[in-house]
């Protein structure tokens, strides 16, 4: 499925997230995701995983627009996405449900 990195996430009030000056991009959120440590439980990251996860962010951290995913891909960023609050999981997890869908003029 695709994915376009470039879309943005939400605060709670509906507006987009910016830190430092910068809008937070799916890409941004991905990325921070699968560099983290966090796992599910609090068990330790196993290695088999760190690898996929790093070959993810090798795909995902590019200049790429738009990105084609596996399942197993989207899996492994569901995965790895739990590890924001809820409102930021949310929704990455939506997204990474319904992929990019492009808009019609």
């Amino acid at each position: 499925m695709q994915y376009d990195l470039t879309a943005t996430l939400k605060n709670e009030k509906g507006e987009v997230i910016v830190e430092e000056g910068v809008t937070v991009t799916m890409r941004a959120a991905f990325t921070r995701a699968l560099l983290s440590e966090w796992v599910d439980g609090g068990a330790q990251l196993r290695i088999d995983e760190k690898a996929r996860r790093y070959q993810l962010f090798l795909l995902i951290n590019t200049d790429a627009t738009i990105v084609d995913l596996t399942t197993e891909q989207a899996a492994t960023l569901k995965g790895a996405i739990g590890a924001f609050p809820t409102l930021i999981y949310g929704q990455l997890a939506a997204y990474l449900d319904r992929g990019y869908v492009p808009t019609v003029n």
